[in-house]
């Protein structure tokens, strides 16, 4: 049945309805993908963010369990480990499980107790709540660029530039 109500002839839309309705949605579309999409900066700061929360949870994990834990930085990725009598585990909990740094972002510098730190060399927390100072650069390909610095006694400070 058509629109106007005679029958025998098939209801529908028409070419120019469809392409009235696609150029609504294309403009939508631009207009809401900036907002929804973040920034790279935004990003670094998510991630930094991220970043100096799971290292307190390290820290605090390490005087709670009385384990020795780690983080290391290698091949765009951070991982958590627990010393367990003579070697190093890897620990995959909800919390310190290993994470891939978003793309775009990538580790640009790490020094402990102020000298270059080696790929895949760990910050160690100890039970008695000691940390080594350590500063880790993260980078976004865009340019902008965060430092997290950690303290003796297990603080993290976010800094940018």
């Amino acid at each position: 049945m058509r629109r106007d109500g005679i029958p025998g002839l098939a209801s529908g839309m028409t070419l120019l309805e469809i392409l009235v309705v696609m150029a609504i949605i294309a403009i939508l579309g631009s207009l809401l993908a900036p907002r929804l999409l973040p920034s790279p900066a935004q990003q670094l700061a998510e991630e930094s963010r991220r970043l100096e929360l799971l290292l307190r949870q390290a820290r605090s994990e390490s005087i709670q369990s009385a384990q020795v834990i780690a983080v290391s930085f290698a091949d765009g990725q951070y991982r958590f480990w627990r010393w367990q009598g003579r070697d190093w585990a890897l620990i995959e909990s909800a919390t310190l499980r290993p994470r891939r740094l978003p793309e775009g972002l990538r580790l640009d510098e790490l020094q402990l107790e102020g000298r270059a730190g080696l790929a895949g060399e760990k910050i160690i927390y100890r039970p008695q709540g000691i940390a080594p100072r350590f500063c880790i650069s993260l980078r976004h390909e865009a340019g902008s660029r965060r430092q997290l610095c950690g303290t003796r006694l297990g603080g993290v400070d976010v800094r940018e530039g």
